[in-house]
């Protein structure tokens, strides 16, 4: 996955930086609950962006998907010292390979989405429950992939997607 995500920020489409023109990216990770890696204002070059993405851990343990969006929601896109940019748009990119153990994915997802946030979901394996990540996802469709392998073939259409919606992202990732 740490190598979909670099491919994402180096394919060219996103140039980073913290001028208006440019994306940020924040990373948020969840488990057993959730966590912030980086926020927006951690890197504003690609390279120290690129060194971040490949040190990520995958920590296994459940999938408690809810904490993740409000995770990013709260700490992330809703707290201004994180680097929140009021006039960019707002997409958070989910990215799982299970099925949510939390209760309160769909209250989660609403609130991020009342606060203006796009998320755009991303299922890897056979382990997804589909028709959750169709429910929380802003367009009501989920990028699919049957491995971490082929992951890459979804890149051009969700940075389309991506491209389409606006200018910040944020990767949210089990």
């Amino acid at each position: 996955m740490k190598e979909f995500v670099r491919r994402t920020v180096t394919d060219g489409r996103f140039p980073v930086g913290a001028d208006p023109d440019r994306f940020q990216f924040a990373v948020a990770t969840f488990s057993d609950s959730g966590s912030v890696e980086f926020d927006f204002l951690a890197h504003s070059g690609l390279d120290s962006l690129v060194v971040a993405v490949g040190g990520l851990f995958h920590s296994g343990g459940h999938t408690d998907i809810a904490a993740g969006l409000r995770t990013a929601r709260e700490l992330l896109f809703l707290n201004p010292a994180a680097g929140n940019r009021p006039e960019s748009a707002d997409i958070l990119i989910l990215i799982t390979d299970g099925q949510d153990s939390g209760t309160t994915i769909v209250t989660q997802a609403d609130s991020t989405k009342q606060a203006g946030i796009t998320i755009l979901c991303v299922g890897i394996g056979d382990g997804v429950n589909q028709t959750h990540l169709r429910d929380i996802s802003s367009n009501g469709q989920a990028f699919l992939a049957p491995n971490f392998t082929v992951l890459d073939t979804l890149l051009h259409t969700l940075t389309t997607t991506t491209c389409m919606a606006g200018e910040r992202i944020s990767l949210a990732n089990p």
